[in-house]
């Protein structure tokens, strides 16, 4: 007779015998509550202090059984929603007095919300011994990302165990939520002293656009099945243009975010073979009005402003940010397939120069910082910084107020590959401190007390003429992560 080895079953067989070696007395009957566990992000994007409320089912398990039987739900997408630390239900549910195990599927938002389907099954499988292997999965059909960026979604879902003495009423079930779809940021910047560049939007064209999406368990695991024919151009306008600079920009527009896509490979756009993208070649846009420097416009040749793209491939992984940078400085790119005058033709001068990080979102991108590459004369452009509390982005923008704001970190200069020197009242850069670059962190040992650094700024970029710097404070019911553009002159 074939053996049946239940790899849901096997975790919770473990998980039972690891909660038997320490009991602590609980109170059957007790509410099911939980706290979830979110990778940090901003804007629309979902986070730990953020989320006011996610979705939950959960399931009885028998290990008795071949397989679990996934009608037998003891809730079925009901509502949790934050109540200080934790999420409650309402109408309340209580832990059973048998003591029996769960297994809790999480998701934000509603399957309503993004106008999906779901279900759950038991997928089995033989293995080459002839025995059987089973795994619990979920499944979400038909869902698509909205076609306004500013209404996308972060889609965030996970699966967890818990029983009434392992959960204990004073921590919850830790419910582990993760991101499931791709986040796509946009920035520029030109170095050009012939053109000026301005913008006014971003489109993100032709990647797959509706999937089945199946969630395996423990640990959790996302594939995607995509809508063959389903392709769409993500499109976002804004009324006040942005002038690029030698340093770097967003593009994308403030009020919106960046765009959640789904994960996928891209077959990039070829401009020279189909100019008008007949084969739905993946490619960035921007919608930009070029002039030069005797303010006469250059492009393009007729109306305020053009579509001017360069192609894009590669892939999107789920729970990544991609933080595309395009480089206007000697070229322009291609003139948008969907223009109805010269489609894929040169724009100006030579493509665009597009690069690409990889971020997880908390937003710290793939740099290699060193010593050597702080020196110079670094001055403060601009900056924001966002609390945890309120997500709420507070914006300097002008010299005053950012020299306000940073105090004598707004101008300091790096010497050498170890002095830091922070100007004082009088104007003069005589306040050094040494320095180190470890893992793209500054430590100051003006910061440092005993082998303790209170402050580790963090090289999120940095190149041979600007930088962004990255510092977080922990307060005691608050994070404020604080972001500084710079500028490096050389040295006098």
């Amino acid at each position: 007779m074939k053996r049946f080895i239940a790899l849901m079953g096997i975790a919770i067989m473990a998980f039972a015998a690891c909660s038997k070696d320490v009991i602590k007395e609980t109170k059957p009957g007790s509410p099911i509550k939980f706290r979830t566990f979110v990778d940090n992000t901003k804007a629309q994007e979902v986070t730990n202090y953020n989320m006011e409320y996610f979705h939950a089912s959960a399931i009885t398990i028998s290990t008795d059984n071949d397989v679990a039987e996934l009608d037998d739900f003891f809730f079925k997408d009901v509502q949790f929603t934050r109540i200080g630390d934790y999420f409650y239900s309402y109408p309340t549910y209580y832990w059973p007095e048998d003591n029996r195990a769960f297994v809790f599927i999480g998701h934000y938002p509603s399957m309503e919300a993004i106008g999906a389907t779901s279900r759950l099954y038991i997928e089995k499988t033989t293995n080459p011994d002839n025995t059987e292997s089973a795994e619990l999965k979920w499944e979400i059909n038909d869902f698509a990302p909205a076609q306004q960026i500013k209404d996308q979604v972060d889609l965030i879902t996970g699966f967890t165990l818990g029983n009434i003495e392992s959960s204990q009423s004073e921590d919850g079930v830790k419910m582990f939520l993760d991101h499931a779809l791709s986040q796509i940021a946009m920035r520029a910047f030109s170095s050009s002293s012939t053109y000026t560049y301005k913008i006014c939007g971003v489109r993100i064209a032709v990647p797959r656009s509706k999937a089945d999406m199946r969630i395996s368990s423990f640990p959790s695991s996302f594939y995607f099945t995509y809508k063959t024919n389903e392709i769409t151009v993500y499109e976002d306008t804004y009324d006040t243009p942005i002038t690029l600079e030698n340093w770097y920009q967003n593009i994308m527009n403030p009020e919106s975010g960046n765009a959640i896509l789904l994960p996928q490979p891209l077959t990039a756009w070829n401009p020279e073979s189909d100019p008008t993208n007949q084969a739905q070649g993946a490619y960035i846009s921007v919608k930009l009005q070029i002039t030069d420097k005797n303010g006469n416009q250059v492009f393009p040749e007729s109306g305020e402003y053009g579509w001017a793209a360069t192609p894009l491939g590669g892939q999107w992984i789920g729970g990544n940010r991609y933080n595309y940078t395009l480089d206007f400085t000697n070229g322009a790119g291609f003139i948008d397939p969907t223009e109805a005058t010269n489609p894929g033709k040169n724009v100006l001068g030579d493509k665009i120069l597009l690069t690409s990080n990889l971020g997880a979102w908390n937003d710290k991108v793939t740099v290699e910082a060193t010593n050597s590459d702080l020196i110079g004369h670094w001055i403060g452009l601009k900056g924001n910084y966002i609390d945890s509390d309120d997500q709420i982005e507070h914006k300097y923008e002008t010299a005053e107020e950012v020299e306000n704001w940073l105090g004598e970190f707004y101008d300091f200069v790096v010497p050498d590959d170890h002095t830091l020197k922070i100007k004082n009242a009088a104007g003069e850069y005589n306040t050094p401190t040494t320095f180190n670059v470890v893992n793209n962190e500054v430590l100051m040992d003006c910061f440092r007390v005993g082998d303790t650094y209170q402050l580790k700024p963090y090289i999120q970029y940095i190149d041979e003429t600007s930088a962004i710097i990255v510092n977080t404070y922990v307060y005691t019911n608050y994070t404020r992560v604080q972001t500084i553009y710079y500028k490096k002159n050389p040295l006098e």
